[in-house]
This record gives C-alpha cells, sequence and structure tokens, in this order.
C-alpha cells in the first residue's frame, strides 16, 4: 500500500503573515510550492485551521524562508515596523522581495544576538556615536567633527592597498562605535544599505551585491542617518534631485557626509590630478580615476566631492557624471560573468556578521555561556568552520 502523507494543522493568519512578510503574492507562492492558487486561498480563507501535508508545509517554510516551527504558531508574532523607506518612489513596491525581508529579518535575529550576549559579557550594548546632527548642520563640518572626535587622519586612504582593504578599515572605526555592521545578498538595485536603531546596539546592513567603494560610501550615509536619528532603507547611487522633499533632503545630507568622510577636502584640492580634471586639460580622465583610486572611492563620489567644494560647476558636473556612468555600463557589459575562484566560507561569514559580533560570540564560547551550535545557528555556518571563523575573526 501507498504511505500516506500526514496532515498538519496551520492557522490561516500564520500562513498570510508568513507569505506577506516573504514579499510574495499567493500566485508567487503557489507556484514555488509546486500547488494550485486555490489551494493557498483556501488555506488562507478566515475560519479554523486548514490542512496541508507535512510535504507542502517544508516547501512553504522553505519558500518563505522560516522555520518550520514558526508555521505552527497558534497566531502571526509581533514583529518590529519595517525600515523606513527613503528610496524614490519609482523604486518602491508594494512588497519587498523574499532576499531584502530575509535580510531585516536576519538583522534585526543578529542585533537580538548581539544585545544577549553583550549582557552576557558585560559589555556595553548601546552604540555611541560622539554626538547628533540635524539637517540645519552643515554635513562636510559634520564630518570634520566625526573624523577629529575618532582620531581619523585626512590620509588615512594611503594606509589600504585596496578598496577591499580600505572597507575592512572603515567598517572596524565603525564598529568601534559598538554599530554593527553586517552583508547580505540583497538584489542592489531594491536596495543598497539600510540601518536599525529603534533597539540598541544600532545596526547597518550593506549589500553585498556591491563592489567595496560603493559598500564604504553606504556604510558611511548610514553613519549619516544614524546621526540625524531617522534611520531606514536607501538606494544610495541615486543623484541629487531639485525641490527635495524631507526625505530626499535627508538622503542628500547623508550622501554629503559620506563624501566628506571619504574624501577630505583640502587634501583633494591639494592634488595636481584634481587640477587637471578641473581644468579639463587633454587626459583629465585617468586623473579622475586615479584620484578615485588614490581615495579607495568611486569616481562618481570623486565628482560630487569636487562638486560641492565649488571645484566644477554644475552643467560640468553633470557631463562628467554622464560620461562615467555610460562607461561603467559598457564595462559592465564586456565583464565575464564567472569570474572563477572558490569560496572562502569562514571569511565569508565573518564579512557577513562582522568581527565585531562574531569575536564577542567566540568569547562567550570560551566562557562557556554559548555552544558551537549556538555560534553555527547564529552566524550560519556549520560546526566544521568554527575554528576557522575563529581565525577569520582575528585577522
Amino acid at each position: 500500500m501507498p504511505r500516506r502523507l500526514s496532515t498538519i494543522r496551520i492557522v490561516p493568519e500564520v500562513l498570510v503573515w508568513a507569505r506577506e512578510s516573504a514579499g510574495l503574492s499567493q500566485g508567487e507562492l503557489s507556484l514555488k510550492i509546486r500547488s494550485s492558487e486555490s489551494d493557498v486561498r483556501e488555506w488562507e480563507r478566515p475560519g479554523p485551521p486548514s490542512l496541508v501535508s507535512s510535504g507542502q508545509l517544508e516547501r512553504i517554510a522553505d519558500v518563505v524562508k522560516r522555520p518550520t516551527a514558526a508555521l505552527l504558531l497558534n497566531a502571526p508574532p509581533t514583529e518590529p515596523r519595517p525600515p523606513k523607506d527613503f528610496r524614490r518612489p519609482q523604486r518602491r513596491t508594494e512588497r519587498h522581495s523574499i532576499d531584502l525581508n530575509r535580510a531585516i529579518r536576519r538583522a534585526r535575529r543578529l542585533q537580538r544576538v548581539a544585545a544577549e550576549t553583550f549582557r552576557t559579557m558585560e559589555e556595553p550594548v548601546e552604540s555611541v556615536l560622539p554626538f547628533t546632527s540635524t539637517l540645519t548642520d552643515d554635513p562636510s563640518i559634520v564630518a570634520v567633527r566625526i573624523r577629529a572626535a575618532l582620531n581619523i587622519p585626512p590620509n588615512i586612504h594611503t594606509r589600504w592597498p585596496d578598496p577591499y582593504t580600505a572597507l575592512r578599515g572603515w567598517r572596524a572605526i565603525v564598529e568601534s562605535l559598538n554599530i554593527l555592521v553586517f552583508n547580505s545578498d540583497f538584489p542592489r538595485a531594491e536596495a543598497q544599505g539600510f540601518s536599525l536603531s529603534d533597539t540598541q546596539p544600532n545596526v547597518i546592513m550593506l549589500s553585498a551585491k556591491d563592489p567595496p567603494t560603493a559598500r564604504c560610501f553606504t556604510l558611511w550615509h548610514e553613519v549619516g542617518h544614524l546621526l540625524l536619528r531617522d534611520t531606514g532603507l536607501c538606494v544610495t547611487d541615486e543623484p541629487e534631485d531639485e525641490g527635495l522633499d524631507d526625505d530626499r533632503r535627508t538622503e542628500d545630507w547623508c550622501h554629503r557626509f559620506a563624501e566628506a568622510m571619504l574624501v577630505d577636502g583640502e587634501l583633494l584640492k591639494s592634488r595636481s590630478q584634481a587640477s587637471a580634471v578641473t581644468s579639463g586639460r587633454t587626459g583629465y580622465e585617468s586623473d579622475l580615476l586615479t584620484l578615485a583610486n588614490q581615495f579607495k572611492v568611486s569616481q562618481h563620489v570623486v565628482l560630487f566631492r569636487m562638486r560641492h567644494l565649488e571645484m566644477l560647476p554644475n552643467d560640468r558636473f553633470w557631463w562628467e557624471f554622464n560620461r562615467v556612468r555610460q562607461e561603467q555600463a559598457q564595462e559592465a557589459q564586456r565583464e565575464s560573468p564567472n569570474r572563477g575562484g572558490g569560496r572562502n566560507v569562514p571569511n565569508e561569514i565573518v564579512r557577513n556578521s562582522g568581527q565585531r559580533l562574531a569575536r564577542i560570540l567566540l568569547q562567550a564560547l570560551d566562557r562557556g555561556t554559548l555552544t558551537r551550535a549556538d555560534i553555527a545557528d547564529y552566524l550560519g555556518a556549520r560546526l566544521k568552520h568554527i575554528d576557522n571563523i575563529r581565525r577569520e575573526a582575528h585577522r
């Protein structure tokens, strides 16, 4: 006789919560679990618990990126409100993608794990910014004050041989303020980063799909949001607008703050390559690229900084901005999507969770307040990777 599949009761409201929080319509969920849309509608019909097979339950849990136990709750859990949306209206959709929703949930979970572990280890839980700001403050001056408060020299970029090292360096500076910095694979076209400050410690999440120069910019852009005490979801490569509303003014302020943190104004003005760019002399394009490589930033960041320092007039700035954008688009088309190279899983885990959190979790492991299974669960690792994670966390 064929084996009968067991059936499980699931509360309709819980299924609705799981589906909607994953950013899926009923039709999309039905396609992904290989069932009919009418089945999903029936399961979600208000009333007594619905019956689903154990196989369907497992497929639903896999698609919505929730543990199976979460689908067996008697009622939807109370979850924090989603981050404020600073993106332009055309970037906003009715629902976030599964990957972005998962990144937000992961950030909040690691935030809770960090808070609990910090308390257990008698470490400070709250993030500590030197001061806070308002939109009436000049972001360039705020950047100068932050650099002074954190003892960041104007030429700090010369310590770092490449953008990846620069990203690690900037990230370490931000994490020294007890601000946790994570990476996740959400679509960069949907968002490039977000920050959470409604619970301590504060958290910044960066898109792992962005190049390191873009992540450096997003990192300081999100610190700007923390300084303004107005955090949320951002796309940081959007140019400025005329007639900015309050949200766009906030984004513009954070853009300018990030530029000033990454590129010291006086140092930029002193560069001979900057004079070549402003004069437009023959070969200035390579000088612009040299400046970007020296400061470990994108060419667009250099152009924006020069514009705000009044080194470039507005019409010239936009001409160069569009030229660089077109060249980058052409280069992206020429690049091969398969660059080879194997994954370094422990390194990837530490990059995604941050050295600050990885180190404190390992200290808790050494003290016996966490187990290796706990570490593996929190960091999304396998037990066999724990020792290598330790090495990566203390590089």
